[in-house]
């Protein structure tokens, strides 16, 4: 089973690194590590980042995820993966900016990824 954490962050959003290697993941639309499973942006509803392997294995389920109004996409495609080694951090970032602001991300990484 797959786990995974919510995190809720007051301000700007956290630079998320790789757990395992410790590349950074935001600020990049490439994927730099393998570790890397994907990225999805609620307020913008779609999974972004995800590797050629999981496209192939996983792309239907994802179409279907980002077409559908279910709650929690990431979490759902996590468990779908079902893989002990997964993790998903979700952040929600809270600030005050001509009012009230927030977002929210998830990142999901394989700590034992297939070997190539």
């Amino acid at each position: 089973m797959s786990t995974v954490c919510e995190l809720d962050y007051r301000g700007l959003p956290p630079e998320i690194h790789c757990p395992v290697c410790g590349s950074e993941i935001t600020g990049t639309l490439d994927i730099p590590c393998e570790h890397l499973l994907f990225s999805y942006v609620y307020e913008v509803g779609e999974f972004s980042q995800v590797p050629e392997r999981i496209n192939n294995e996983y792309g239907d389920k994802i179409d279907e995820l980002e077409h559908s109004e279910i709650e929690d996409p990431p979490e759902k495609l996590v468990n779908t993966i079902d893989k002990d080694s997964v993790l998903c951090l979700t952040v929600t970032t809270t600030g005050i900016s001509c009012g009230p602001v927030s977002s929210t991300y998830s990142v999901a990484f394989d700590f034992d990824p297939p070997e190539k």
